[in-house]
């Protein structure tokens, strides 16, 4: 938003510079973005009176001006301008300047003539976009006078960058207001003076709510008798330093009210209204309306309109209606002022594309208190600049109406917040500075009841208070002091912990780290193969999904790494080893997840690293690795019969009765579905579970004193027969005395029988309290052996 510095000056007194306003203004917390002086562009550009012309004796188009700019001899200047004439006072760009357009002005000859200098268009100027003849100014001014002085452009713009939650600053005077806060000055609000006639204006119009929810009030005047025209000078400076375009006397008063207030307002041809009242409603369905940009818009329900007996003819809050608009046989107004629900304006500006300056402001939220001072304002404008009367009365439906929020503040609690010293008075000025109302508590703690105007709606807390004082307190008033208190012993985190030494180990093995989105295609289920009646086919779906094959929100990471894997093979990159760490969306939760991909070839290509195909046991080992760095040890294998794996190639792991995943090699007609043409072995595992089965606590253990003895142990099983299985009997047989249980080689060929399979364990003995004999490892070594031959019909395999 754009204000000036003299406009702010009608409403507070200062003595701040252009760049100290700025400074100032930028420390309580309303960032100053440019600051442009306005008349700049406009030096060596005076008022000048064409005394005299005569024709250029070389060119029929061409007139030689005699022009009188003061102080000195009468400049001849060659002039081209249809609408040049003796007595006529224009901008003379003299010698040396330097125009807006670009052109730098240079004594120079056309056609033989000398010209000192070149007689101006607004559009030369950069005023307007006018470039049918000279500008003409007032002959009430001075020769030789600075344009820039005699067009009031002796000004500075400030663009400011007001945060949403502060609409109250989108006006002149909400910007001086902060400007009071840092000086204590007084605010100047315009004097608003209305006569009025004999007519009740509940004669001439009426109003209807039958959106309350949506518009809390709605505020007419009517104004007989108007004269449409052209904005006098003054206003037309105003409007145009901030960036307003000029259309008519009626409008530019509401605008310029827009500009002072903050409140948008809307003028409608009276007696273009059906039956000449208003209704606020919302839009039937597929009801049309043409705005004022001349573009028909098809409307919902969930739009609000104004409309009159018959047909909308505005958009609440954002633009009105071509049919109903000020055009120059008006000659009644219907002046709107009122209060709309901002979500209700933000959903019908996005829905359509339009983003207005009403719009823009009541978004944010604009200050119902303010409907009255405005429409007030904008009809005392509207008569000194049109004429007219006034209807008796003002129409104001208000079903919004509510109390003053209170807030109660204690002054010890804001210099404990602040670290400061402020005394009961100057918070007291401070808010008083800032519009609040303050009464003081009779509660013991001498706190005050704080009550927060209609125009601060972003203040509902004591916190936000507190916040106020800061800010016009200043922040760099506020000491610098080392905290004070007990230093908390930080409490880690498992889950963080566990994250972050997954991403390490994984890193760390030659994986890449993938991020994908969120979403995926309905059909990625099938083409894991997921059972029909899987929970993980119960997935979220969007209502306004970027497209199709991104309409779900993912239950399981899989499907995404198996896309990159496709990705990747069309791209003939073959050499697959990717990780993703994210989460997952379920019904009412969102659990985190990590899942891996090996496909193609792994390994270095190098001596000692060789390429080679990845199997079983590389995701195996991946896993368990995995489980080892977040210090898990009692983990277990079992067989599963999950339709995304191989048959017979996968597992599930778990810690007790927790199932913590399941890894193994991705089945046949999956790798299909995902065109790869190589095996691919996946793995998936569930962070939470891995976070609680974790075990970070160090715990010393003494090295051992006495030696352990080893024992190889090759036993013939049935071949489905699992290798924990043996490893169980293992330990439970050998109690304490079995320190650990290794299987180095499984064998299935000619040497044992069909439907039969070798198992071989390394098996390590160690006592903590003596030297095991070899009497006592045999006898121990053989009780294993037996237990197993009983229980599980193994065969020793010599």
């Amino acid at each position: 938003m754009n204000v000036t510095l003299n406009w702010l000056k009608n409403y507070i007194d200062f003595d701040f510079s252009a760049h100290d306003l700025a400074d100032r203004l930028t420390m309580l917390g309303i960032e100053v973005e440019s600051v442009k002086e306005l008349g700049a562009a406009l030096q060596g550009v005076v008022v000048g009176k064409v005394n005299s012309i005569r024709p250029h004796p070389n060119a029929d188009k061409l007139v030689l001006c005699q022009v009188d700019i003061g102080g000195q001899d009468a400049l001849q200047i060659v002039c081209g301008a249809p609408n040049v004439c003796e007595g006529m006072f224009a901008p003379v760009a003299t010698i040396g300047a330097e125009l807006p357009s670009g052109i730098t002005i240079k004594q120079a000859k056309l056609r033989g003539e000398e010209s000192h200098g070149m007689l101006c268009s607004e559009k030369e100027l950069g005023i307007s976009d006018d470039a049918a003849g000279l500008m003409e100014l007032s002959s009430d001014i001075s020769v030789g006078t600075p344009l820039a002085e005699a067009l009031g452009l002796e000004d500075t713009v400030f663009e400011l960058e007001i945060t949403p939650n502060r609409p109250d600053c989108l006006s002149m005077i909400g910007v001086a207001r902060e400007i009071r806060a840092e000086t204590g000055n007084e605010l100047k609000l315009p004097e608003v003076n209305i006569h009025e006639n004999d007519t009740d204006i509940t004669e001439a119009t009426s109003v209807t709510i039958d959106a309350p929810d949506l518009c809390p009030r709605y505020a007419a005047r009517v104004i007989r008798g108007v004269k449409i025209g052209e904005s006098p000078a003054w206003l037309k400076q105003r409007l145009e330093s901030v960036g307003i375009g000029i259309i008519n006397n009626i409008v530019d008063a509401t605008n310029f009210v827009l500009m002072e207030y903050g409140q948008p307002l809307h003028a409608f041809d009276y007696h273009k209204l059906g039956e000449n009242r208003i209704v606020v409603r919302r839009a039937a369905e597929g009801e049309q309306i043409t705005t004022l940009d001349e573009e028909e818009r098809k409307l919902t329900p969930d739009m609000l309109v104004i409309a009159d007996a018959n047909k909308p003819v505005a958009l609440a809050g954002v633009m009105g209606g071509y049919d109903s608009e000020i055009t120059e046989t008006t000659s009644d107004v219907l002046l709107e002022s009122a209060n709309f629900q901002p979500a209700s304006i933000r959903a019908t500006a996005k829905k359509l594309g339009m983003h207005t300056e009403a719009s823009y402001r009541f978004e944010r939220g604009a200050d119902p208190e303010a409907v009255i001072p405005a429409l007030d304002r904008a009809t005392q404008l509207i008569v000194e600049l049109a004429g007219g009367t006034v209807c008796e009365g003002t129409i104001d439906v208000y079903p919004g109406k509510s109390e003053l929020l209170k807030i109660q503040l204690r002054p010890d609690r804001v210099n404990f917040i602040l670290g400061t010293s402020l005394e009961a008075a100057e918070i007291e000025q401070i808010l008083y500075r800032l519009g609040f109302g303050i009464e003081t508590s009779q509660s013991e703690d001498s706190s005050y009841q704080v009550t927060v105007p209609t125009f601060r709606g972003d203040i509902t807390r004591e916190i936000d208070l507190i916040e106020e004082i800061a800010r016009v307190h200043g922040y760099d008033n506020i000491p610098t002091t080392l905290p004070k208190g007990d230093i908390p012993v930080p409490v880690p985190d498992i889950s963080v912990e566990v994250r972050k030494r997954i991403k390490q180990f994984l890193l760390g093995s030659g994986m890449m780290e993938a991020v994908n989105y969120s979403f995926n295609h309905p059909n990625c289920f099938d083409k894991v193969r997921l059972a029909a009646d899987n929970p993980l086919r119960d997935a979220l779906r969007l209502r306004n999904p970027l497209s199709p094959e991104m309409s779900i929100l993912r239950t399981t990471l899989l499907p995404s790494l198996l896309d990159n894997a496709q990705h990747n093979h069309n791209h003939q990159i073959n050499n697959i080893a990717l990780f993703e760490m994210s989460s997952v969306f379920m019904r009412g939760e969102e659990p985190g997840r990590v899942a891996g991909i090996l496909a193609g070839e792994i390994g270095g290509g190098v001596y000692g690293n060789p390429y080679k195909n990845p199997d079983f046991f590389d995701i195996k080992g991946i896993v368990e690795r995995l489980l080892e760095v977040c210090c898990i040890t009692d983990y277990a294998f079992q067989k599963t019969e999950e339709p995304t794996f191989h048959p017979g190639r996968n597992a599930a792991v778990s810690f007790g009765n927790t199932l913590i995943g399941i890894f193994g090699e991705a089945h046949p007609e999956v790798l299909e579905n995902y065109e790869l043409p190589y095996k691919a072995y996946l793995f998936e595992l569930d962070l939470e579970a891995l976070a609680d089965a974790a075990d970070f606590s160090k715990r010393f253990e003494p090295i051992p004193i006495y030696p352990s003895v080893q024992r190889d142990l090759a036993i013939v099983v049935d071949f489905g027969m699992q290798s924990d299985t043996p490893i169980e009997i293992i330990y439970a047989t050998g109690g304490d005395l079995v320190k650990s249980v290794r299987l180095f080689d499984v064998y299935v060929g000619d040497q044992v029988s069909e439907g039969k399979k070798s198992l071989a364990y390394t098996i390590t003995y160690h006592s903590a309290t003596e030297t095991l004999t070899d009497k006592a490892v045999n006898d121990l070594h053989d009780k294993v052996v037996n237990r197993l031959g009983k229980e599980l019909g193994a065969e020793l395999r010599m």
